[in-house]
Formats: C-alpha cells, sequence, structure tokens
C-alpha cells in the first residue's frame, strides 16, 4: 500500500506545470516549451525506486555512511536522465544535471564546478566500484529539493529546470511523421524552426541526422538553430527508434529511393566487384557529321605567346581550348577566325560555354562546359570581311596560373573554309593590329604532350530501346576500348591523334520507353566533377566537391515506366578522370544484385 501511495503521489509532482524552457539533456527527448518538474521516490531498503514513468530498478541499494545517507549516482542517470560517466576508473566521475557539469576526482579528493575546484567533502563517497552522493549534499550541489523522511526510510527529489530569461532566442524545432522506422525506411524530416524576432535563420546544425538508417537501435537526432544576431538556440532531441526488420538493404534503397544527386559509397567490396562486373552495354559510336570538332589544349600551359592552335574548316565547327598561363605576364586568351574568299561571310555562334579565368582546374573545366550545356543565349551573328579576321571571343584577361576553358558552337552560312584561330598574346597587344595583319606576326607554338586536333565529328549518340533493359547493365564511356577515342588530325604536326579524354565531344544518349529504372553514375576513372542534362534539367555531380571511386553510386535520374524517352546529355569535362560508367537500373529485375 505504501508503494502505490508513493506511485500515485509521484505522479501527482510530475504533471504540475513549470513554465520554463526545455532541459539542455543531449541523450532526453526535447519536449515543448513549457516543463514539468520531474521527481522521484526512493527507499533505503530496496532497489525498487519510482519516477513519473514508473518502477525503476536500482543496480545497489542506498548506502549509510558515517551516518549520512548515500544514493548511488546511477540513480540519477535512471531516474532523471542525467548524464553519469567514468572518466577514469574507480578515480574521476561525472554526473550532469541539464544545467550544472560536476566532475568528482575522488583520488584527489576535489570536485569541479563552473571551472573551480572544492573539497569532495561528505558530497561524495566511492564503495564497492560505486560512486555514491549524499542525499542532503544534492540540494547544495544541483539545486535539487531533498524530502528526507527517516522513519519511512524513503526520500523525494525533485528537480525543476532552469529558467532562461532571454525569450528572444531562436527555437529549434523538428518532427518526423513516425518515430518508429525500419532498416532502410526513408526518415522525412521536417524542421519547422523559428525565431521571434527574424523572419529567417541564419544557420542550422545537426547532429545524428540521417535519411536512413542501416542498424536497429535508439536514434538521437538533435538540431541547433542561430538567428542572424548569432544567437543560438537551444538543442532539440529526438529519439528515432529502428526496429531489426529490414524494409531495404543499402543497394536497394539507394536504387529505389534516394534522391536525384546523392551518392551511396559501396558497403562492401564484394558489392563493388558485382557492380563492376555487370554486363556491359554497346559501345557508342561517333555517327553525326554535321559538326566538326576543333580541340586546342596543347601546350595546356602557355609559357610562351603565339597562336596556340589554327586549321582551316568549312561547315559547322565547334571549337575546344582549355589553357593555363604560364608566362610571367597577363595574357590575353582569344579566337579569331580569317575568311579568305574574295567576298564576305557570316558566321553565327549558336551555342557557347566559358568562363572568368580561374587557378581551380576542376572547376574551370567543369564549369565551361556546363555553361555550354545550360546556354540560352541568342545566337550571336559575326561579319567577317573578305580577305579579312573577325575577332570571335576575348576573354579576360588572365593572370599567372589562371586557366581558361571555353567550348564554342560556330555555323557559317557559306561553303567557304574559315581558318579558326586560338591565340595567346600579352595584354599590350594590339588586336587590332593583329586582326589587320591576318595573325601573320605570330608563330605557332610547339605540341606539349596534349591533346590537340582537328576531328571529323563533335557528338557520339546512342539509341537504346527500354524493353532490352533486362537487368542491370553498364555504359563505360571514354574508356578507349568499348568507347574508342575518336580519330582525328594535327595539322601543325602533320599527325593522327586521338582523343583520348573526348574533349569537346557531346555524348547524347536516348532511351526509348525507359521502364521504371534508376540511372547512376559510378567514376570509375578517378576524380570526377562533371555536369549532366537529363530530359533537359541540369544535374551537377556531385553537388558540391568532387566525385571520387570510393565514393560508389551517383543517382543521376529515376523513371517510372511511364516516360515516352529519356535523354542523356553530357561532356566529359577537362580536369576530371575518366572513365566513368552509366548504370542502368531497372527496378522490376534486379537480377539478384538488389
Amino acid at each position: 500500500m505504501r508503494r502505490w501511495f508513493a506511485v500515485i503521489k509521484i505522479a501527482l509532482w510530475i504533471f504540475v506545470p513549470v513554465t520554463l524552457v526545455t532541459s539542455l539533456l543531449p541523450l532526453q527527448p526535447a519536449s515543448g516549451l513549457s516543463v514539468s518538474s520531474d521527481s522521484a521516490l526512493i527507499y533505503f531498503d530496496t532497489t525498487e525506486a519510482f519516477n513519473g514513468a514508473g518502477s525503476v530498478r536500482l543496480p545497489v541499494l542506498p548506502q549509510k555512511i558515517d551516518k549520512q545517507m548515500y544514493i548511488p549516482a546511477v540513480a540519477l542517470r535512471q531516474l532523471f536522465g542525467w548524464r553519469v560517466e567514468v572518466l577514469k576508473n574507480n578515480e574521476r566521475f561525472l554526473v550532469a544535471s541539464p544545467d550544472r557539469v560536476i566532475i568528482f576526482d575522488i583520488k584527489r579528493g576535489y570536485y569541479l564546478l563552473d571551472g573551480l575546484e572544492s573539497p569532495v567533502g561528505w558530497h561524495a563517497r566511492f564503495k564497492d566500484g560505486t560512486l555514491f552522493l549524499r542525499v542532503k549534499g544534492l540540494a547544495t550541489l544541483y539545486d535539487l529539493n531533498v524530502n528526507l523522511d527517516t522513519a519511512l526510510k524513503q526520500v523525494y527529489l525533485t528537480y525543476v529546470p532552469p529558467v532562461v530569461e532571454d525569450v528572444q532566442m531562436p527555437v529549434a524545432r523538428f518532427y518526423t511523421p513516425k518515430s518508429e522506422y525500419r532498416i532502410g525506411e526513408r526518415v522525412r524530416y521536417f524542421d519547422v524552426s523559428y525565431s521571434p524576432t527574424d523572419e529567417h535563420l541564419a544557420d542550422a546544425e545537426w547532429t545524428g541526422k540521417r535519411d536512413v538508417f542501416f542498424e536497429p537501435g535508439e536514434k538521437v537526432v538533435k538540431l541547433r538553430v542561430t538567428d542572424k544576431a548569432g544567437r543560438a538556440s537551444r538543442w532539440f532531441t529526438k529519439v528515432i527508434r529502428v526496429v531489426p526488420e529490414v524494409y531495404h538493404n543499402a543497394l536497394q534503397y539507394h536504387v529505389f529511393s534516394e534522391d536525384v544527386g546523392r551518392s551511396m559509397a559501396f558497403p562492401s567490396e564484394e558489392l563493388r566487384q558485382q557492380v563492376v562486373r555487370l554486363p556491359k552495354m554497346e559501345g557508342l559510336t561517333g555517327s553525326s557529321y554535321e559538326r566538326k570538332l576543333l580541340v586546342s589544349n596543347s601546350p595546356e600551359t602557355v609559357k610562351e605567346f603565339g597562336v596556340l592552335y589554327s586549321d582551316k574548316l568549312a561547315g559547322n565547327v565547334r571549337l575546344y581550348a582549355s589553357h593555363v598561363n604560364g608566362t610571367n605576364e597577363r595574357m590575353i586568351f582569344a579566337l579569331m577566325v580569317t575568311n579568305p574568299a574574295p567576298y564576305e561571310v557570316n558566321v553565327t555562334m549558336s551555342r557557347r560555354g566559358e568562363i572568368v579565368p580561374t587557378r581551380f582546374a576542376q572547376l574551370n573545366g567543369r564549369q565551361g562546359a556546363l555553361e555550354y550545356l545550360m546556354d540560352q543565349q541568342p545566337p550571336k551573328p559575326f561579319l567577317v570581311p573578305a580577305r579579312g579576321t573577325t575577332l570571335l571571343a576575348k576573354l579576360p584577361t588572365l593572370q599567372t596560373q589562371q586557366g581558361v576553358h571555353v567550348i564554342y558552337d560556330f555555323d557559317p552560312q557559306e561553303s567557304v573554309a574559315l581558318r579558326y584561330s586560338v591565340i595567346a598574346v600579352p595584354e599590350t597587344t594590339n588586336l587590332r593590329e593583329l586582326m589587320a595583319e591576318n595573325l601573320a606576326s605570330l608563330d605557332q607554338l610547339p605540341f606539349h604532350n596534349h591533346v590537340r586536333g582537328t576531328f571529323a565529328t563533335a557528338e557520339k549518340v546512342l539509341q537504346i530501346e527500354g524493353e532490352r533493359l533486362v537487368g542491370p547493365r553498364v555504359l563505360q564511356v571514354a574508356d578507349g576500348k568499348r568507347d574508342e577515342a575518336i580519330r582525328g588530325y594535327d595539322v601543325t604536326r602533320g599527325v593522327e591523334v586521338l582523343n583520348q579524354g573526348s574533349y569537346g565531344v557531346v555524348y547524347k544518349v536516348r532511351v526509348q520507353a525507359p521502364p521504371a529504372m534508376t540511372l547512376m553514375m559510378r567514376a570509375s576513372g578517378g576524380s570526377y566533377k562533371g555536369h549532366f542534362k537529363i530530359n533537359d534539367e541540369i544535374v551537377l555531380v556531385p553537388g558540391s566537391g568532387t566525385l571520387q571511386p570510393q565514393d560508389g553510386l551517383f543517382v543521376l535520374a529515376r523513371t517510372t515506366g511511364e516516360e515516352e524517352m529519356l535523354d542523356i546529355e553530357f561532356s566529359p569535362p577537362a580536369g576530371s578522370s575518366l572513365p566513368i560508367d552509366l548504370l542502368f537500373m531497372p527496378h522490376a529485375d534486379g537480377a539478384g544484385l538488389y
């Protein structure tokens, strides 16, 4: 009867409202803005204790030491959820309430609170491998309300959280639709944090947050937000329970549920090997000869001024150039076209991709190609005079060690062969005089170990019938075998060349009536920072940083099986390593892989 009455009394105390802010305790589920006091009942003659949740079994009995009553420190963790940790075995212990952290150094006989050391005295004892705290000392150390009844051999403990004076602090809040999830089941987080003084918050800091968990157990997720004035909220904490039931394994989740633009590292070497061994698709072939390709990339690092590359071409042309200023002077990088005919020629720049000079090679390569795929500028017309030269493009001045990357499509209206010249000259050069003399004063710079030349095609195309995608398939890009390098000719040296990196080549892959599937990509050759255009929408690979082989599979797109087609367009960027793999992963048949 005494125990039953005690439980009822504790329950009544627990629900007395106290309008205070939420506890900061990291391992407690966060509650609302107002909280209640926490109360507990401990008996001296039994290990059974009580709090608002019911009965709790203590590991050891309370002890009477030197005529003073002590409770095991671990009882504060069991009853109130406080932190109780062993920092050094049998010597140093941490016991922390939401507002006070105290370290007990039993060996030295001191405790540390707010940076100040004080003698332990009667406050704590270490006995039989257990840290005990004096009941009456809890009021002093932790501001607990202690009601000790020696006649009934019991003590009531009540804890009231501290008051926060600054009511203008931002408030961190989030919720999930469920508190319990299966292994491999997507967790949706809804951040509903706010600031009483600002409409928008400046920052959000998460700990423990994951979109999916692949291990069972209690997962602690915390959020803290900061307002524009730099004031940080208290941590808001939620415990998510992951049950042992498997909904998806890691690969299944990535194929079926992961967001576009996310990657998944292989959870095992065995799975990586399985992906490497997937059946390969037919190679890509250059089947569009409507546009020729002129590549200027050698010397990649320009150490002297002159003509980087030049050739005469009739018809539509794509010009691709990637160079770095390796001189000690500020450099002008420009593209000019010379008309040998005795009549004017109209030329249109129909598509372009260019970047402000930068010292970052991967940014250079990625951004130039990205701007090309995204280009929505109106076509730009040029009039090239008879037997004259016109400036097609002049980039901002390059500082030493800055690089530039450009891709241009030019469409002449006449069939005459025009001379396209990529030049690098000092900043002080008079470009008008150069054009007047048709670049006769410039020397052709020598070859230096990079791709350079003129190629008969600028595109590789492949059409895939969706009904043939039965089971996972891999399309290898720029591997030199299934996707052979385009052959060309370096007119300066008079030799045949290979475009090993597919520089300036635009790949166009169309899947006709695709099944429900996930399109993925793997950086099989090394560090990759690129871009894809999927059904006219840009997907950055990756969104930030670079994609490495160890990053595994990257999600490019997902289809439902209702689409008429899936169009994939991309151009391997300078500064990234090749080859890459495109993986077509039908949902209906994982061929035992997923």
